[in-house]
């Protein structure tokens, strides 16, 4: 897996690619990939999926717009779904303004190669977007460039989006999620140091701080997986301040089921499950370590 900038002067040759922002990487956005492979395949081709960093929405909005997956995030996804290029494109004043036609010869076949190319039919490029997929099927197959465009996937009768990962994302809802993506919401971060509360009191946890831009379920307890080095644990996290504790940061705390390892530092993977209740501001550490021991038993009872 090899992640460029676009801006650095690199080149590609005989590329089939996938165009999208890619947020969420959704049923969607899988069968956009899969096709580029299968093109790939027939024609000796290498996958390559071409995104904007920053994500336009958050120049273009006015609003706090967070993204369901950072790019490390994306990357390591798309890696795992086998693409081969993960390429940036600034999205800067100038690339923004590009106009479509130049957008098709010096970025895709010019610095892509691009020898295929496969979009989803609402794709939008260039100027005020004014190029769609009907303009790259016209002019880039004139220029000896496969074209495919796919229509988007639905479930439930509605169009998969990346603004109906993102509504379930906010309202909680772990299994829309995952009947539109295939895999559980998760957070990708180290391991930092936190007050070993938890460890004082028999629950030891493992804290990670979300990035900021990191587009989060609501706060509460959940039951969760823990994936370090290839390995998956158990556990029951909580998102949030913790209120019964003062002036902690915004974190995911995570207890790990039958874990006693020390990873400070170490990059962990927290999938979301299912969940179990809201943050709690508690009176007493004892009526805090009760309440642990009803979440964990309600987390062993879930896994069941």
């Amino acid at each position: 897996m090899i992640s460029r900038n676009l801006s650095d002067n690199q080149t590609w040759n005989n590329t089939a690619v996938i165009l999208g922002n890619f947020d969420g990487i959704h049923r969607g956005h899988q069968l956009l990939l899969a096709r580029a492979k299968e093109l790939a395949a027939a024609s000796g081709l290498q996958t390559a999926a071409l995104t904007f960093l920053p994500h336009p929405a958050k120049l273009l909005s006015q609003k706090d717009f967070r993204l369901i997956y950072t790019e490390a995030e994306k990357e390591r996804l798309f890696a795992h779904l086998g693409l081969e290029h993960y390429i940036l494109f600034p999205f800067t004043e100038e690339n923004r303004n590009m106009l479509p036609q130049e957008f098709l010869e010096e970025i895709l076949i010019k610095r892509l190669g691009a020898k295929a190319v496969v979009v989803g039919s609402d794709y939008r490029f260039g100027r005020r977007a004014a190029g769609n997929s009907a303009f790259l099927l016209e002019k880039l197959e004139a220029a000896g460039v496969k074209v495919e465009v796919l229509e988007k996937l639905k479930a439930q009768g509605e169009d998969i989006s990346s603004t109906r990962l993102r509504s379930a994302v906010l309202a909680g809802d772990l299994q829309q999620f995952e009947e539109l993506t295939g895999r559980s919401f998760h957070v990708l971060g180290r391991v930092s140091h936190g007050r070993q509360l938890g460890r004082t009191i028999g629950f030891p946890t493992v804290n990670i701080l979300p990035p900021e831009e990191k587009l989060l379920p609501p706060n509460g307890v959940y039951v969760s997986q823990v994936l370090w080095q290839d390995k998956c644990y158990f556990a029951v996290s909580n998102l949030g301040v913790s209120p019964s504790i003062e002036n902690k940061p915004y974190s995911i705390e995570a207890h790990i089921l039958d874990f006693e390892e020390m990873i400070y530092g170490e990059e962990l993977e927290i999938r979301f499950l299912a969940y179990l209740r809201p943050e709690i501001t508690f009176a007493s550490l004892e009526d805090l370590k009760l309440q642990i021991q009803n979440d964990v038993a309600a987390a062993r009872l879930y896994l069941k």
